[in-house]
Order: structure tokens, then C-alpha cells, then sequence
């Protein structure tokens, strides 16, 4: 998620605290003294970070909201990307300042006024934004849409997310904390029955032919006459991400089809073709 960091050069050590924070939680920041490229044109620079954020804090002060301030310039092509701010801006006080000085457009939604460690604070209300956002587009994406490439460093998913998730999978896959693999405490997991053995040798064939074509590796697991169980976990994490949901429709869209041995999505054509 990139964030883009306003406020005036009185405030910037503050700014710097924040944005120290925001980094350390693995946020991408924007923050001019750092981020600006010597000898490309300033406000051009300022306006695409602002066009390519995720979040954009605004560090209220008598200074940032003082005629000609640049900040407010910033706020301006903030406005210009988000018609309204809910969701997006984070009006942060600072200092105070007149009610009556803050712009409409920051009114519009809830002013953090800090009462402890402001860094922290911020902090978590981008975090609280953040889970918002990830949460809607969870809601209205299709997962036959997705790539695990795209989505390769996707982070673990909460409980929430992994509900919303599972709606959008055929009904038999579940989250387990019994995995089979002791390096991880849960994965994304179903079991598949047949009456004969030979069709649950093909179903894991084409199984591995899918995982294989998507680089993304389930543990797969043949027991008693006729049972597979598969069972989808990320390496990286260690726990359960959007690969795994992905790696799943994916491994139905290829049953369904008939067991075809045929690449179900784009991105395994062109892996055959590279």
C-alpha cells in the first residue's frame, strides 16, 4: 500500500517519525525529503505520487492550512484523485488550529486527534484504512480474474478475510489447524472421494498438472481405498494467503472441465510459451 505523506517543512520531524512508522510496518511512503529525484520537474514528481497512492495523511497544523502552503496544493491534487475523502485521507492535528481554518474537504471525515504517540496512532488508523479497502476489493473480486504471479508476495490472511474467501469456493474446502505439514499451523484444505482408485490417481494428476502450471505447490495426500486430500498453504508466509483461494477455484475450473489437460487460465499458456 502506498501512502503519501503531506505537511509543512515546520512539521517535518514529526513527519519523519511517522513515516519511519508507516515503513516499518511495510507501508510505501512518499515523503518528499526522501523521495524526490534531484533535477526532475518538483511538482510534477508531487503530483504523480499523490495520483499513484493508496492513503494520503495530512498533517493538520497552523502552517499547513496557512495561505500559500504548499501542502495545500498537495490536498488539492488529493481532491482531484478522490472526490470525497472517506477512506482514502487521513486528516491528522498536530497543532492546533481554528476549526474554521481546516479545509471543508478534510471536515468531510473524521480528524485524528492523537492523544498518545502520535506515529503509533497514525499508524494504526492507516492499518484500520488499509484492512477496509483490502476487505471491499476481496468483496467484489472474482477469483477467476486473479494470478498468483500478481499475487505472489500476497500477506497471510486474517479470519475475516479467509470467511469472505471461502463463499467464493465450491462447498468441501475448509481451513484446517491440522495440517499435514508440520511448517505451517493451517492451510486451505478439501477432500475429494471417489469409488474407484484409478480416478482419484487422474483427479491428482491433473491436481499437480494445475499447481504445477501455476508455480504454487499444495501438499497432496492419497489414503485408504479411494480419498485425496489436498491441502494449499504459502511457503513464504508460512500460513494461508490469496494464492491458496486461487490455486483452489483453479483446481476446480480443471475438475470441472473434466480432469482436461488443457491450461485453464492465461497465465499457464504463457508460461508454456516462455
Amino acid at each position: 500500500m502506498n501512502v503519501f505523506l503531506s505537511y509543512a517543512s515546520e512539521d517535518w520531524k514529526l513527519a519523519d517519525k511517522i513515516q519511519l512508522a508507516l515503513t516499518g510496518a511495510d507501508y510505501e511512503v512518499f515523503f518528499d525529503r526522501e523521495n524526490l529525484t534531484p533535477a526532475d520537474d518538483y511538482h510534477e514528481q508531487i503530483r504523480s505520487a499523490v495520483e499513484h497512492s493508496d492513503f494520503f495523511v495530512f498533517l493538520i497544523s497552523p502552517d499547513s492550512v496557512c495561505k500559500h502552503s504548499y501542502a495545500l496544493t498537495e490536498l488539492e491534487h488529493a481532491k482531484e484523485k478522490w472526490h470525497h475523502p472517506k477512506g482514502r485521507v487521513l486528516p491528522v492535528l498536530v497543532r492546533e488550529v481554528s476549526y474554521e481554518n481546516i479545509p471543508n474537504y478534510l471536515q468531510a471525515v473524521t480528524v485524528l486527534e492523537p492523544v498518545g504517540d502520535i506515529s503509533a496512532e497514525v499508524l494504526r488508523a492507516i492499518s484500520k484504512l488499509s484492512q477496509k479497502k483490502h476487505r471491499a476489493w476481496l468483496t467484489q473480486t472474482d477469483l477467476n480474474a486473479l494470478s498468483i504471479k500478481e499475487h505472489f508476495d500476497a500477506p497471510a490472511l486474517n479470519d475475516d478475510e479467509i470467511r469472505l474467501l471461502l463463499k467464493k469456493l465450491p462447498r468441501g474446502w475448509s481451513i484446517t489447524a491440522s495440517p499435514l505439514s508440520t511448517a505451517t499451523d493451517r492451510a486451505l484444505r478439501k477432500e475429494f472421494e471417489e469409488y474407484f482408485y484409478d480416478r482419484i490417481l487422474d483427479m491428482a494428476m491433473h491436481i499437480g498438472g494445475v499447481a504445477r502450471s501455476l508455480d504454487h505447490h499444495p501438499d497432496i495426500l492419497i489414503s485408504g481405498h479411494a480419498r485425496l486430500t489436498v491441502e494449499s498453504w504459502s511457503h513464504t508466509r508460512r500460513d494461508v494467503t490469496l494464492k491458496d483461494f486461487i490455486l483452489a477455484h483453479q483446481i476446480e475450473r480443471a475438475l470441472a472441465a473434466g480432469l482436461s489437460t488443457e491450461p485453464v487460465i492465461g497465465e499457464s499458456a504463457a508460461r508454456e510459451e516462455g
